[in-house]
């Protein structure tokens, strides 16, 4: 994923250096329309890209973090009922892969993310010890 938002953010500065030049070029009418448009894909780029450059997981003394480039979300180990894994399918076909941890408080929702993470040992033998759920 994060090759692809690089890809992107590259893909959508070339056009805008395009529309950018073009602008520059006196006997050409403007491409405005052009312009503001991949200026706005820039732009979703960059929160892409800031969003992959920013996620991690991260397991501390007393809990999990996840973390994104909108929201931290916690769950101490206490309050950890058990874990499982699901997949989705979109509607094109992409699966995508997730691990929930359940709170043993029924009022606090679960704890969500997806299995896009390099994960180390440590936290898949931490995520192991863990009672794993049924769907």
């Amino acid at each position: 994923m994060f090759a692809f938002a690089v890809g992107f953010l590259g893909f959508c500065l070339t056009g805008l250096a395009h529309y950018s030049c073009s602008m520059l070029d006196p006997e050409q009418p403007p491409e405005t329309t052009g312009f503001v448009i991949t200026g706005l894909l820039v732009l979703a780029g960059i929160v892409l890209l800031g969003h992959y450059l920013t996620a991690r997981v991260t397991l501390g003394p007393d809990a999990i973090e996840v973390k994104t480039l909108w929201t931290t979300k916690r769950m101490d180990f206490s309050r950890i009922r058990g874990w499982r894994e699901y997949e989705t399918t979109d509607s094109d076909g992409v699966k995508t892969r997730y691990i929930e941890l359940e709170s043993l408080d029924h009022h606090q929702p679960a704890l969500k993310f997806q299995d896009i993470y390099n994960f180390d040992a440590n936290f898949d033998g931490w995520l192991r010890s863990l009672p794993k759920l049924g769907r």
